[in-house]
């Protein structure tokens, strides 16, 4: 509760802002996904700024430019449903991350969790991500790889092959948020070697 009135407390003023830069080229003038949901599986075989003046960027990033096609088809050329659904998608970042330190450090009181989450949240650096809607791709790759690194420390922690059967759909997923998702691997690997040497 705390992490989504401070989402919402910072950054509700983005709510009546409009599409800016790159929003352009993804969303409002992009001719896939701004024909909504009948062109979801070209966007899943296409690079990222195909429907933009045919551009083919070389970048593959789906699941982003599908939840825009979605919008679109519920409610065509309205950014206030982007901006709303990237404060969602960042409260969500939000509570994976307390989620995760709280396993990582177990030692460490929740307070100061929380503490450290906020801060997190209320940083300066984080304010575009979160203010344009093109950048729901940096939101879903944060939000899919801090969950594909919790699910790996709960099977560390559990032994249950289900968690690293998750884990693994969670990184897929982070995948065709954003390529960047590869750092991942070695963040986890560096976070295990660090926090969690036993499961070496």
């Amino acid at each position: 509760l705390i992490i989504t009135i401070t989402v919402f407390a910072l950054y509700a003023n983005s709510l009546s802002n409009g599409y800016v830069l790159d929003d352009f080229s993804v969303i409002k003038e992009n001719n896939i996904v701004n024909q909504g949901t009948k062109n979801l599986g070209q966007i899943f075989k296409t690079s990222y700024r195909t429907g933009y003046l045919n551009v083919n960027d070389g970048l593959y990033r789906p699941l982003s430019l599908a939840m825009f096609a979605i919008e679109w088809s519920i409610s065509p050329d309205n950014p206030a449903l982007g901006h709303f659904i990237n404060l969602l998608v960042y409260v969500l970042c939000g509570i994976i991350l307390f989620k995760t330190l709280q396993r990582l450090l177990p030692e460490i009181h929740s307070y100061f969790i929380l503490a450290i989450v906020l801060l997190f949240i209320a940083h300066p650096i984080h304010t575009e991500v979160v203010g344009n809607v093109k950048s729901r791709d940096e939101l879903l790759c944060f939000l899919f790889s801090f969950l594909t690194i919790h699910a790996i420390l709960k099977y560390i922690d559990n032994a249950k092959t289900y968690f690293l059967m998750l884990g693994a759909v969670f990184l897929f997923i982070a995948f065709i948020a954003k390529e960047s998702a590869i750092l991942t691997l070695p963040i986890l690997f560096i976070m295990l070697w660090y926090f969690k040497k036993e499961a070496f």
